[in-house]
């Protein structure tokens, strides 16, 4: 293209150096145009390839959040505004998503070491988990940055994450529980009556006590068929001797409903919440 062109008013510079029809509406869009400016060797790290791995964040994507890039410990960090620069590359592995080299979703795990709280690493972590990663595999990432900055909270995920999490959702659910004190439950298993037949599968099961806890997301509220099946599956349930908790977001992020969620489930399940949970 002629300069001129590239002067042409109807492009726009999503970075210095990069010419587009359009300023970038994704993270991953946002990532192909740095792509085109930054020198290779490179790949997507952190808060980037969380984003393009789809990995479940605290916060949505905003135009402005800066673009993570990991580039060998013996090369210059990019100078360009609105990315961040990382060395290290030769320590993490990578694959292509998409067209773009990103950090494998356990290496990005433990670099959001330095980003995320612990809550949200393990939201991250159980996720990875529910991928197929080993929770072996993440813990000597943790180890291999020993001496990082971040590994503190990575340690303390690492003692929270639990593989079988269906949903970010259920994992903020299960920390309200261990908080509270309540005993460890089985996530996602299936749920059979006294002469075999399948029921359902449980978000939480408490299989001593004959306790299910289910969270209900949106789907549940607007699809038709998904609350009809749910009403049947409860009842079929309590019919075999189970006691099902219902609960939604509310129950989780409020104080209350959260201490009257706490308190049904510690009554059925025969234990006392810790003071203040």
């Amino acid at each position: 293209m002629s300069r001129g062109r590239l002067r042409n008013p109807s492009l726009v510079t999503p970075l210095r150096g990069v010419r587009s029809n359009a300023l970038p509406n994704s993270a991953i869009e946002q990532a192909r145009a740095a792509a085109a400016a930054i020198r290779l060797p490179f790949a997507f790290s952190h808060l980037t390839a969380a984003r393009i791995l789809e990995l479940p964040l605290p916060d949505r994507w905003q135009p402005a959040e800066s673009i993570h890039v990991l580039r060998p410990s013996t090369s210059p960090v990019p100078r360009i505004e609105g990315v961040t620069g990382h060395r290290g590359l030769e320590s993490r592995r990578v694959y292509n998503v998409a067209g773009l080299t990103v950090t494998t979703p356990a290496d990005t795990w433990a670099d959001l070491g330095t980003m995320l709280g612990v809550d949200a690493l393990v939201v991250v972590g159980d996720a990875v988990l529910t991928r197929g990663v080993a929770l072996d595999e993440l813990a000597s990432r943790v180890e291999a940055r020993a001496h990082h900055r971040g590994n503190a909270g990575l340690r303390l995920a690492l003692q929270l994450m639990r593989p079988g999490s269906g949903s970010p959702m259920e994992t903020r659910s299960r920390l309200v529980f261990h908080r509270a004190g309540l005993p460890e439950p089985r996530l996602n298993a299936d749920v059979f009556a006294d002469d075999g037949g399948w029921i359902l599968r449980g978000d939480f099961v408490w299989q001593r006590q004959r306790v299910i806890a289910e969270y209900q997301g949106d789907v549940h509220r607007i699809d038709r068929k998904t609350w009809q099946d749910g009403f049947i599956r409860r009842r079929l349930a309590e019919d075999n001797g189970w006691a099902m908790v219902e609960f939604t977001a509310r129950d989780i992020f409020a104080k209350t409903p959260q201490r009257e969620l706490v308190a049904t489930l510690s009554r059925l399940l025969g234990s006392r919440p810790r003071p203040g949970a």
